[in-house]
């Protein structure tokens, strides 16, 4: 069963037959206000609350990475800027999210000499430390 619904001026009306004439002055002035805020609903001119302003701040316990250890490396490669909150590391979180997506960088495919895997013999092991340039020891032998 729904109730139905109450009409705030009729409760107005109702409660100046209350014999408690505080009690009527203040169901009247409540009757009102639910009116003037009705109104102002119906119109569609109803004020959205205003945005935080505040800064969020992020810090080693609570950051967009979610590690303490990734939140100092981070700070100490200079990423983004930081400031101390007494003896805490703390920096705005917006600034963390611009280093977060300033930082994302593709990895670079593996060069062809590697993808080809370690050397077979000790002829391809020879071979590809003489291109780096290392230099061989001569075993046994006389020098």
């Amino acid at each position: 069963m729904v109730p139905e619904p109450i009409d705030p001026v009729e409760a107005a009306r109702k409660a100046v037959e209350v014999p408690n004439a505080a009690l009527a002055a203040t169901l009247r002035a409540q009757a009102a206000a639910l009116v003037a805020v009705a109104d102002v609903l119906e119109s569609g001119q109803a004020a959205a609350p205003a945005p935080s302003t505040a800064p969020r701040y992020a810090t080693a316990k609570r950051n967009p990475w979610g590690s303490a250890r990734a939140f100092h490396d981070r700070a100490r490669a200079g990423l983004f800027p930081t400031f101390k909150i007494g003896r805490e590391v703390a920096a705005l979180w917006s600034e963390c999210e611009r280093a977060i997506e300033g930082s994302t960088r593709r990895r670079d495919a593996k060069p062809a000499n590697d993808a080809a895997g370690p050397p077979k013999n000790d002829a391809d092991r020879d071979a590809l430390l003489a291109r780096a340039g290392v230099p061989m020891r001569r075993t046994g032998g006389a020098r």
